[in-house]
C-alpha cells in the first residue's frame, strides 16, 4: 500500500471512529445514558480529535505524496493521540500524569511530532528542488 492510501484507509477509519462516537454523545445529552460532565467532555474530546485527525489525514494523502515513515507516523500517531481521551473514561480514578497515561502519550506524542516534521521537512524539500 503507498503512503498516500495508508492515509486514507487511516483516515476513513478514524472518520468512521468519530462518527460511531456521535452516539454515545446524543445519548449522554438525551441523559439516556447516565455520565459525568467530564466524562461528557472526554467523550466530545475524543470524538473531535478523530474527526480532526481524520481531516488532516486526507488532507495529506490529497496534497502531497509523503515518504512511507511519514505516513505511518502520522497515522499511527493520530490514532493513539485520539484515544488518549478514553482512558480517562475507562479509568476515571486515574492521575492523568499517571505513569500509565505518559508510557502511551509520551510515545504517541512523538511519534505523531516526528511523522508532522517529516511531512514538513520533506515537502519543503520536495518543492524547492523541483522548481
Amino acid at each position: 500500500m503507498n503512503a498516500a492510501n495508508v492515509l486514507v484507509v487511516s483516515a476513513v477509519l478514524q472518520a468512521a471512529r468519530g462518527a460511531l462516537l456521535g452516539w454515545p454523545i446524543a445519548l449522554t445529552q438525551a441523559n439516556v445514558i447516565r455520565a459525568s460532565a467530564n466524562a461528557r467532555r472526554r467523550l466530545l474530546q475524543c470524538h473531535l480529535d478523530n474527526l480532526f485527525m481524520a481531516a488532516l489525514q486526507f488532507g495529506v494523502a490529497a496534497a502531497t505524496e509523503p515518504p512511507s515513515w511519514v505516513a505511518w507516523c502520522i497515522a499511527v500517531g493520530g490514532w493513539t493521540n485520539a484515544q488518549l481521551f478514553v482512558i480517562p473514561l475507562i479509568r476515571p480514578a486515574l492521575d492523568p500524569a499517571s505513569r500509565v497515561i505518559a508510557a502511551v502519550a509520551i510515545p504517541s506524542f512523538l511519534l505523531t511530532t516526528v511523522g508532522w516534521v517529516g511531512l514538513a521537512a520533506t515537502t519543503i524539500t520536495t518543492l524547492a528542488t523541483s522548481t
